[in-house]
């Protein structure tokens, strides 16, 4: 007999073996970008993502001041504040690809330059 949590382990370790490419993401990220566009009519000029950003990065951080207790939570429990906060954070960081993207600029890459110049090679799990 098998087991709920037999096969919430079998789910996790099944996720292990699927990697997010960020590229692919890019990708795929771009396509609902412009579906965004399409149905409210929005012309997705760089100083439009830019401002979308920020608009996101202002929601992260009502988000994570309502986990901590820092603003009215609305009366939502914690895994409701949480997962609010996991929303939030991939919008921000949808929105720095989609950017990255429109700009033409080699996220992994200006990463790589940024950050992992101060992790000597035989440290990093990616290149």
């Amino acid at each position: 007999m098998v087991f709920y949590l037999d096969y919430v382990l079998i789910f996790k370790n099944h996720l292990k073996e699927i990697e997010m490419n960020i590229k692919d993401l890019t990708n795929d990220l771009e396509k609902v970008s412009n579906i965004y566009a399409d149905n409210f009519g929005i012309n997705r000029t760089p100083e439009w993502l830019l401002l979308k950003l920020m608009e996101e990065v202002g929601e992260l951080t009502q988000a994570y001041l309502k986990c901590n207790h820092q603003s009215k939570n609305h009366k939502k429990n914690k895994l409701e504040l949480l997962d609010n906060l996991e929303e939030e954070l991939a919008d921000v960081l949808g929105m720095v690809l989609v950017i990255s993207n429109k700009l033409d600029i080699d996220i992994e890459n200006a990463v790589s330059k940024k950050w992992l110049k101060y992790l000597p090679i035989n440290e990093r799990t990616c290149i």
